[in-house]
């Protein structure tokens, strides 16, 4: 017979929010250990201090705005 056991909700919760957290450590990790993604944050900060971006306030924003430069 298989044995079972219970945790409080709350538990599970925080146990995905940190596991959401690891994930995106490991991406920033992956993307920081590959040239190429490295030169893709370095292209992004210096678009950001140049003003050189645009701000999506909706999900429409993010369907249109790709498509408007």
């Amino acid at each position: 017979m298989d044995e079972t056991i219970t945790l409080p909700k709350s538990l599970i919760e925080d146990l995905i929010k940190h596991l959401d957290n690891i994930i995106s450590i490991l991406a920033t990790m992956e993307e920081l250990i590959d040239g190429k993604g490295l030169k893709r944050i370095c292209e992004g900060i210096e678009d950001y201090k140049r003003g050189d971006y645009l701000i999506a306030m909706s999900i429409d924003d993010l369907k249109r705005i790709p498509f408007e430069e």
